[in-house]
């Protein structure tokens, strides 16, 4: 590498990350060097989980190498990251340290179930994750064999990817059950702590939703915070009363990256600039879920926290 080439490093391997990379190997010449560093060697399409869930697609067809996803001329480092040192401008893996020039966070949005009381046993019992692909395999046998009762699809806090999950979700299942002659057997409920479906589209699309789902025959429970789920009883205590399930899927809190916070990044999401995703650290760049940007409003398939405007890329 020459004495002007540089280092780029991207943490993740997903859709931004992936895309990062590539475009970047596509413009820069070959004296900068680009590293990709994801824990999987798998790119799994989480996009396509419903379809998994409605049995139109099998896991084996949502999965792929990300070595076969990346540019010719792109490092792949398949290791945890342990720690992002932003003042020495370097990355710790389990096995190696990295030095960059220019750092890409692309590291998503991680998953705490354990945040809710008696979540983390009601998903060891019967409860489905719908945002994991274990999770979806298990909401679709369950599907398979449920014949009757109450089927709730529980957004457990906000913020979260893809704000049309849910809602898309419980569209699917009354049209799996009508398809199977059962609509009449099976009440579809969903509860979340949103004033209404999709706040970050704006109120005219929430309406919208919230009409859409009354004429398919699905309850819908707004501004509902989940206090603690009894898996042995199947009741879901809020702060505006219980419900009962026979079927749970459930939307688990989101949080940024273990890794993120304990680099001492933030506490929270990751601040970054709305035009050029740059943060307040030195060469140093947040796309996707653990960015925090402020923007008047995003797109349908974006997620947001109205309060701090606080963005998520496509599910």
């Amino acid at each position: 590498m020459g004495s002007d080439g540089k280092t780029i490093v991207v943490l993740g391997g997903g859709v931004g990350g992936l895309t990062t990379a590539n475009d970047l190997r596509k413009k820069l010449g070959n004296e900068h060097k680009i590293i990709i560093v994801d824990k999987s060697k798998e790119h799994i399409s989480a996009s396509s989980f419903l379809w998994v869930m409605c049995g139109d697609r099998q896991p084996e067809e949502i999965k792929k190498d990300i070595s076969r996803l990346i540019e010719s001329g792109i490092d792949l480092i398949n290791e945890d990251i342990v720690k992002i040192d932003t003042q020495n401008k370097t990355v710790k893996t389990e096995k190696k340290e990295i030095a960059y020039d220019y750092l890409v966070i692309s590291l998503g949005a991680s998953l705490f179930p354990d945040a809710v009381p008696g979540l983390e046993d009601a998903l060891k019992k019967d409860a489905c994750n719908i945002y994991t692909l274990d999770g979806i395999l298990k909401a679709r046998d369950s599907i398979k064999n449920f014949s009757g009762g109450n089927i709730v699809v529980l957004v457990s806090s906000m913020p979260y990817k893809c704000p049309a999950a849910p809602y898309e979700t419980a569209f699917l299942l009354k049209d799996i059950f009508r398809k199977r002659g059962l609509e009449n057997n099976v009440n579809v409920k969903i509860f979340a702590p949103e004033p209404l479906p999709m706040p970050v589209a704006g109120p005219a699309v929430g309406n919208m939703i919230k009409e859409m789902l009354g004429e398919a025959g699905i309850e819908y429970n707004f501004e509902h915070k989940v206090a603690s789920i009894d898996a042995e009883q199947k009741e879901i205590t809020f702060d505006k009363g219980k419900a009962n399930y026979d079927l749970l899927l459930v939307v688990p809190p989101h949080k940024s990256p273990k890794v993120i916070r304990e680099s001492g990044l933030t506490d929270d999401w990751i601040p970054a600039d709305k035009d050029t995703l740059k943060t307040q650290f030195e060469n140093v760049y947040a796309i996707g879920d653990v960015a925090k940007v402020k923007i008047p409003r995003v797109e349908a398939g974006y997620a947001s926290d109205a309060s701090q405007g606080r963005g998520f890329c496509p599910f």
